[in-house]
């Protein structure tokens, strides 16, 4: 369903609304009884998902005067998916661990309700009613410390759970626009991302100080970290070790990070010599432009380019280039 606009010969707008039933997903059984005798799980096409959503642009072309035009265009995708039908255990459906209901690639892991401090321990153990982490390691102040889902006093996998956002963005949008006055002309284009989440870390040696080589990088905000002469909560790593840390690795609210992003994809900026300099030369048009890609961006994560694929940053950015040139037409 969508509704086009158009006004005096200068605006256009479009606006749809799209909905997709997708049924019959070919996706892996998780439910099989043993007794069956299969040695793997079966697929089947069984999966269920709704997406919905809007998808809207805009451009509008106005000529102030004879040595002035301007042209904007714009673009906006918000789109939102729901598991339907997944196969998964009837008591596991609607708690915290459940996957129908949910949006494909939900981020998944452990609740984070803090660090650490000194007044959780007593004789170097944590005081009683504080549930004990079973993740491989003994815990100490400045450490992460987890939501206990299933009320057990324990830590553990039966902890994790879906902790929201996801990798996939929601919000995909971009703007940008034409100028020319007299002799010179300006175009550029934005585009951006929201709604975007992903949980940075998941490896052993992620944690500053706990690896060696290009595993072991030691990130340009390693001094943002909890320690004893700065026990604050507000620091965006946990307590650093010289070696691996099991509690702090792993998947959690903690290293969820809002990657949304608007970066400005390209720009141009050109000279036309007049048209009497361009005949003297026996051209029909020469004009002289400097470009870029990929100048910058603006995000809330700062460790690296948050468009990456990536959850340690170990991948190949987006190539930023500037191209200085001239055009001559004959």
């Amino acid at each position: 369903m969508g509704i086009e606009l158009g006004l005096w010969n200068e605006l256009n707008v479009q606006v749809d609304y799209f909905f997709e039933h997708r049924t019959d997903i070919f996706m892996q059984r998780k439910t099989i009884p043993t007794q069956t005798g299969f040695l793997n799980n079966p697929w089947a096409n069984f999966g269920i998902v709704d997406n919905q959503g809007i998808d809207a642009s805009m451009t509008w072309n106005h000529r102030f005067s004879s040595k002035l035009n301007v042209a904007l265009r714009a673009n906006f995708t918000y789109a939102k998916n729901k598991i339907k039908e997944y196969d998964e255990p009837e008591s596991v459906k609607g708690t915290y661990r459940s996957i129908t209901g949910r949006s494909v690639g939900t981020l998944w892991g452990y609740q984070a309700e803090r660090l650490y401090t000194d007044d959780d321990f007593e004789g170097g153990k944590l005081k009683a009613g504080i549930p004990t982490p079973n993740l491989g390691t003994t815990v100490r102040p400045g450490d992460i410390k987890y939501r206990d889902m299933n009320d057990d006093g324990v830590i553990d996998a039966s902890d994790q759970g879906y902790i929201g956002g996801t990798s996939t963005p929601r919000i995909v949008y971009g703007f940008g626009a034409n100028v020319q006055y007299r002799n010179f002309d300006l175009s550029f284009f934005f585009q951006g991302t929201g709604d975007v989440h992903r949980v940075i870390g998941g490896t052993q040696y992620f944690i500053p100080g706990s690896g060696q080589g290009v595993l072991g990088n030691v990130y340009t905000n390693y001094t943002d970290c909890w320690t004893e002469d700065n026990p604050s909560q507000d620091v965006f790593w946990p307590r650093l070790s010289e070696s691996t840390n099991p509690n702090n690795n792993v998947a959690s609210t903690w290293w969820k990070k809002d990657m949304s992003f608007l970066r400005l994809k390209s720009i141009e900026v050109g000279y036309s010599l007049p048209k009497s300099v361009s005949r003297a030369i026996h051209a029909k048009d020469v004009r002289f432009f400097a470009s870029g890609n990929n100048l910058f961006y603006f995000s809330k994560f700062k460790l690296w380019d948050p468009e990456l694929d990536t959850g340690d940053g170990l991948k190949y950015p987006s190539m930023r280039s500037v191209m200085l040139g001239f055009e001559v037409k004959f």
